[in-house]
This record gives C-alpha cells, structure tokens and sequence, in this order.
C-alpha cells in the first residue's frame, strides 16, 4: 500500500500507526520516504517520488509527493478490518493505494 501526504510526516505516520493499532492489522514492512527539499538545495538526494493520480476525473495525472509510505500488511483487501483502517487513513492523506494482495509464506510465518 503507498500512503502519500503533504507534510508533517511525523505526524501522518503516527496516525498511520495507530489505526494499524487500533484495527489489530500487524505490518510487516513500513518504509518512510521524506523528499522534502531534496531538488531544491541541489544536495543529490532523490526527488520527491512522482504517483500517478488515477482516481481524479479526467486524464490520469502525474504528481510530486515529496512524502510517501510503503506499508505491508498481514490481511487482505476483502477483510473488513483492512477495509476499514484504510477508509480511515484516507480521511487524513492525500490518497492510499493498495499495490497488491499476496499470499503469505507459510514457512516463513509457521502457518503450518
């Protein structure tokens, strides 16, 4: 799933967590990516990630979000409990998209 939000990153990731939390959905894997400035100041640092907006009227369009989260976690797109948390984050971001739905690794989990 990417998250992507204007600013205050800090406090959208603490949100994010703690509907996570609040829905009992575990994450597997959280990577914060702050680009804030980064084209600016000419430091070589990367450029705030570029999403494709799909779910305006119109034309798809391209934009720059200089914050962005990755987020994997255990439970499917079909679970209540995920549809919920993320019609809650959606309240509070510029938008979220679900990138896929894998089947965990039994072994790895100890499924069996």
């Amino acid at each position: 799933m990417v998250v992507v939000h204007r600013g205050g990153s800090m406090m959208v990731l603490l949100k994010v967590l703690s509907v996570f939390s609040s829905h009992n959905i575990n994450l597997t894997k959280l990577e914060v990516i702050n680009n804030e400035g980064a084209a600016a100041d000419g430091s070589g640092a990367r450029p705030p990630m570029m999403i494709l907006d799909t779910s305006a009227r119109g034309a798809p369009t391209l934009h720059a979000f200089p914050h962005v989260l990755y987020v994997d976690c255990e439970g499917a797109t079909h679970d209540p409990r995920v549809r919920k948390a993320i019609k809650e984050i959606e309240k509070f971001t510029m938008f979220v998209r679900v990138l896929g739905c894998y089947a965990a690794d039994s072994t790895v989990y100890d499924l069996q």
